[in-house]
């Protein structure tokens, strides 16, 4: 007897896809939403601090009149503690806007103490401010990072469904935001740090940071589309490692 061949499931069946006949569709429709918009826009500017830092962060070590070794030591520092915060903050079930904006505050207070700002004249000048400074950037960036990524994704395929076209849409969305914050990172750090040297650039960078901490929270009393939206909805993202 010859076995019976599993059948394909037929069309009628299959799980729809909204943007499989279209999908420019839904890069276009992607500009028209505020909410996206900013949760990507977020993600680049969280994103953008290292590469500013690995662009910039040179000429302030010659100033300081730091070796080569001791400046990649604060690189593996920032990039340390990263890591281990984003391992720590990854498997909790609250990263949302609250975590991020202890991020994005977090983020202006690692680049003020960097420079230092010029604003605030009492902070020093020396390599133990430069140090904690870098630690705070790499804790700061993930609380940031993480949350605006993680909302972003939920924010997508809730309005867009998790077909086989829409997922890939949507981690393409995800890594142009990656991708746009390494390009900016570089390219706005050096502009700067040319047009106004480190001091004023970081300064500029961490006014960014507080400026867009200042949206996030203005949008969120609007609609409450981050926090409240995030918790109705977060269980049904397919994506990994999204702090489920």
């Amino acid at each position: 007897q010859q076995q019976q061949q599993p059948q394909p499931p037929s069309p009628s069946k299959q799980e729809l896809d909204p943007v499989l006949n279209n999908p420019l569709k839904f890069y276009f429709s992607f500009l028209s939403r505020r909410t996206a918009l900013i949760l990507f826009l977020g993600t680049v500017l969280s994103g953008a601090s290292y590469p500013f830092l690995e662009t910039t962060l040179t000429i302030h070590a010659q100033h300081l009149e730091l070796n080569t070794a001791f400046t990649g030591l604060l690189f593996s520092i920032c990039n340390g503690f990263f890591l281990v915060t984003m391992a720590v903050i990854g498997h909790g079930d609250g990263v949302g806007l609250p975590l991020a904006a202890y991020g994005l505050m977090g983020s202006a207070m690692s680049f003020f103490f960097m420079g230092p700002t010029p604003v605030i004249p009492v902070l020093p000048l020396n390599t133990s401010m430069l140090t904690i400074a870098m630690v705070l950037c790499g804790v700061a960036t993930a609380l940031a990072w993480l949350p605006m990524m993680n909302m972003l994704l939920i924010h997508l395929q809730r309005s867009s469904g998790n077909g086989t076209a829409a997922n890939a849409a949507i981690a393409g969305v995800a890594s142009v935001a990656t991708s746009m914050g390494i390009v900016l990172g570089s390219l706005l750090g050096g502009f700067l740090a040319d047009a106004f040297g480190f001091s004023w650039a970081t300064t500029i960078w961490a006014l960014a940071f507080i400026l867009f901490f200042v949206i996030t929270q203005t949008e969120n009393k609007k609609n409450y589309m981050f926090d409240q939206g995030h918790k109705q909805h977060h269980k049904e993202v397919t994506f990994p490692n999204l702090g489920e």
